[in-house]
């Protein structure tokens, strides 16, 4: 103790006055710390690249996560390692989606590590998404194999390598070069136009066995369906006196050798109402939709301008043929 101020005895602890003797602290230790002349309280006392310890400036070195490298850094988080004087990542640090690699944080969005856990990728999901959210089927069509395309990271059926499904609607119509529209534009609905007296009567042989009529002049359209789709079609007279026919066969157009079955038939009566058929697929096949008149090519409006819709619901994805 010594006498200080108004004469009231005051503990040696500070540097002109520091310990039991109440020496006065000077350089190199200028300050009291727990009685003793020290070089430093604090590590605010020291240069760069030390701290201090217990009243002692000593250098920060490259392994001391608490005093790491010549910034004396102190290592927490994701990076709570020191190593060669550096902040580093340690064990799983990093957190979900990251690996430490190297004393670095990395995110999983590789084959080898992927995902939450960093997993390495199957050979069923052989790639890693981008985001680093999980193992898929592919990223880009490439990673697919020919007629296929990746659609949402997996690998479908690529619909636009497939003939029958975008092919636009073509000019023609009767059996040798009968109309042929692609699935992707009936998958919207479509409407063709014709007139069955621009026709010859080239319907497939066998149609005149059936009790369904057959005129003189008809127009064909061939479209391919899967199993399971729905077609839905509507032959609407553009004359109130064409009392039409609407028919569908099997088959496509007209292939030597081949009976084309009648699928299902709507015939007008003498009504000049429009027709209307619907069927579902019960295999993968070309089916032929027959435009005709209904009076079997014996009265005087048996042909004529009309409309033609067609609709298809598609089973399976991407309304693609295979």
């Amino acid at each position: 103790m010594y006498c200080g101020k108004d004469g009231v005895c005051v503990a040696c602890d500070n540097a002109l006055h520091c310990g039991p003797d109440c020496v006065v602290c000077t350089f190199p230790t200028p300050v009291c710390v727990d009685g003793m002349c020290a070089e430093c309280p604090d590590d605010g006392y020291c240069p760069a690249g030390k701290w201090c310890e217990s009243g002692t400036c000593v250098p920060c070195t490259p392994e001391d996560p608490e005093h790491c490298g010549q910034t004396c850094q102190k290592c927490t988080g994701s990076a709570p390692a020191c190593m060669e004087g550096h902040c580093r990542c340690a064990g799983d640090s990093c957190g979900p989606w990251q690996i430490c690699d190297k004393g670095k944080c990395a995110l999983c969005n590789v084959p080898e590590r992927c995902g939450e856990t960093c997993q390495p990728c199957s050979s069923d999901l052989p790639f890693c998404r981008f985001d680093a959210l999980g193992c898929v089927q592919c990223l880009v069509h490439s990673d697919c194999g020919p007629g296929m395309a990746c659609q949402d990271d997996a690998c479908v059926p690529d619909c636009k390598a497939q003939a029958c499904y975008g092919v636009p609607p073509t000019l023609g119509g009767d059996c040798k070069a009968p109309r042929t529209v692609g699935r992707r534009p009936l998958n919207k609905g479509l409407v063709l136009a014709g007139n069955t007296a621009t026709a010859a009567n080239e319907e497939p042989p066998g149609g005149e066995a059936d009790d369904c009529p057959d005129a003189a002049q008809e127009q064909l359209v061939t479209l391919f369906l899967t199993t399971g789709d729905t077609l839905s079609v509507e032959l609407i007279p553009m004359d109130p006196l064409f009392d039409a026919t609407l028919k569908l066969r099997s088959g496509k157009g007209c292939v030597e050798g081949e009976v084309p079955l009648l699928l299902a038939c709507s015939a007008g009566d003498g009504d000049g109402e429009p027709e209307s058929l619907a069927m579902t697929a019960d295999n993968d096949a070309w089916v032929t939709v027959v435009v005709d008149g209904a009076a079997g090519g014996k009265g005087p409006h048996d042909f004529g301008f009309y409309l033609l819709k067609l609709d298809l619901e598609c089973a399976r994805q991407g309304c693609c043929c295979l």
